[in-house]
């Protein structure tokens, strides 16, 4: 039996190997009960290696006394595990949001790493940040009475 005729009669369901497989990670933000976070997840079965996230314009986190840019998971994460997903807490969601109220509100963000086999990919994500700007809040406002 020639090649052609084995690979012709390989099942299509078939899963290929983890060495053929890249690394395919999402970077999202998440709004979760008026609390904004940043979501880093490998969606694949391989390990993603050398994680580098940078964002296109700086971003204010805790209150404006931080920059989202300068946590060490954006430039010294090594490994991230098959699946794994690390949820950055931002602010809560008013203010963090505050600071589009004067600025462009569409982020890209850039992600490089590697698979395991040493391969670079790189990655461009990008995010609008005004479809959070007019959700409903169900922050409750607290009288005294």
């Amino acid at each position: 039996m020639s090649k052609a005729q084995k690979s012709a009669n390989k099942p299509l369901d078939e899963t290929p190997p983890a060495s053929d497989v890249a690394p395919s990670l999402c970077i999202d933000f998440i709004l979760k009960e008026n609390l904004m976070f940043l979501i880093i997840r490998n969606l694949s079965v391989v390990a993603a290696t050398d994680v580098r996230i940078s964002f296109s314009q700086e971003l204010s986190i805790l209150g404006g006394s931080k920059l989202l840019s300068k946590l060490s998971v954006f430039h010294k994460l090594r490994y991230l595990a098959p699946y794994k997903e690390m949820e950055v807490f931002l602010d809560p969601a008013e203010s963090f949001l505050s600071q589009f109220e004067d600025k462009n509100t569409v982020i890209t963000i850039t992600v490089a790493y590697a698979a395991e086999q040493g391969k670079r990919i790189k990655q461009s994500i990008t995010h609008d940040l005004a479809i959070y700007l007019d959700l409903p809040t169900t922050l409750k406002h607290h009288h005294n009475d």
